[in-house]
C-alpha cells in the first residue's frame, strides 16, 4: 500500500517521535507501528501541529484546527486501543521526562511530501520505504 504523505523538518519530527516514545511508556502493547505520519495530498500555506487530542483509540496531532482531526488531518502518533482515555489523560505528566517541547503547539514554514510505501508483516511490525519526496516553504 502506498500513502501520500506530509512530513515535518527533522527538528520537529523528532519532537513527535519523542511524544511516541513517552506514550509508549505508559502501555504494555505496542502503540506505535510507525514513525509519526499525516496521510494528506492537500497542500498547505503554512502548518500549526496542535496539541494531540483523542481520534476514537488514536492518538493525534491536529494540524491547522485545534478541536478537529477531521478538517484538516494531522499526525497519528499511535493506537493507545482501550486504554486511550487514561493515557490521554498522563500525557501533560510526560513533558518533565525530557527537554523537548513535547504536547506543545509547533508550527513550520517548510515540510515535505513523499510517497510511502508500507508493508505489515505477519508480526503485526510494519515496515515502510520513503519515496519521491517533495519539499515545500511558505514564503515569509
Amino acid at each position: 500500500m502506498t500513502e501520500t504523505c506530509l512530513f515535518l523538518p527533522d527538528n520537529l519530527m523528532v519532537v513527535l517521535y519523542e511524544e511516541q516514545k513517552l506514550i509508549q511508556s505508559l502501555v504494555s502493547f505496542p502503540f506505535r507501528k510507525t514513525i509519526p505520519l499525516f496521510k494528506t495530498k492537500k497542500k498547505f500555506d503554512y502548518l500549526t501541529i496542535y496539541p494531540p487530542i483523542l481520534s476514537g483509540s488514536l492518538i493525534v496531532r491536529p494540524c491547522n484546527s485545534p478541536d478537529s482531526f477531521e478538517v484538516n488531518g494531522g499526525f497519528i502518533l499511535g493506537d493507545a486501543r482501550e486504554e486511550a482515555k487514561t493515557v490521554f489523560l498522563q500525557l501533560e505528566s510526560l513533558k518533565q521526562k525530557t527537554s523537548l517541547p513535547v504536547f506543545s503547539i509547533l508550527s513550520c514554514r517548510s515540510r515535505y511530501y513523499a510517497d510511502v510505501e508500507f508493508e505489515e508483516e505477519k508480526s503485526g511490525l510494519c515496515t515502510w520505504k520513503i519515496k519521491n519526496k517533495v519539499w515545500q516553504k511558505t514564503a515569509k
